[in-house]
């Protein structure tokens, strides 16, 4: 039976990711050539039959006035690896700023420009896996349970269904497919 309008906004309404966040930036590269940028940080929701089963979070630097530009969607493998190290450790446009012999820096690091950073040729997205820095499972809320209480009743997805192998690739094509949707 297909699903009416009404039953479609219903189901696009009932999870809502939190707000993210947009800025303009420059960026120059190792040759003194400036690219303007947009640096946006949010969240896509991947779904698992229909319904909201993970927010997964990702920052993307977007050269303005480009067409036609590729994009290189950056992540590390999950559980526990989010994109960070990519992102302020060797590829972004901003990176921290290690001693001469790579030790870590004292606290607070500091961020400096990163004149190597791929941003140079290509747009970037940097992903954090499902179960890895901000993304996460969707808490689902039920009303009612099988014995007619009123009671809320919570469905919990389990983060450990997006650590398999398959999984994880099939949520990343997700996200990407989803990512690219959103963004032309």
């Amino acid at each position: 039976m297909a699903k009416t309008k009404k039953e479609n906004t219903t189901r696009a309404a009932e999870h809502k990711p939190p707000q993210g966040a947009k800025h303009r930036s420059t960026w120059t590269d190792s040759a003194g050539r400036e690219i303007e940028h947009t640096v946006k940080a949010g969240w896509e929701i991947l779904r698992k039959t229909d319904k909201p089963a993970a927010e997964v979070f990702s920052v993307s630097y977007i050269a303005e006035k480009t067409h036609d530009r590729p994009v290189t969607f950056a992540f590390n493998g999950g559980p526990g690896a989010s994109s960070a190290y990519l992102h302020v450790g060797t590829v972004g446009p901003r990176i921290v700023d290690f001693s001469s012999d790579g030790s870590l820096p004292r606290m607070p690091a500091k961020l400096v420009d990163n004149p190597a950073s791929w941003l140079g040729f290509t747009d970037i997205v940097f992903i954090d896996p499902v179960g890895t820095g901000f993304s996460r499972t969707i808490e689902t809320r039920k009303q009612g349970t099988d014995n007619g209480d009123a009671d809320e009743r919570r469905d919990i997805q389990d983060p450990k269904e997006f650590f398999a192998i398959n999984r994880d690739l099939e949520a990343m094509a997700e996200f990407m497919s989803r990512w690219l949707s959103t963004n032309n």
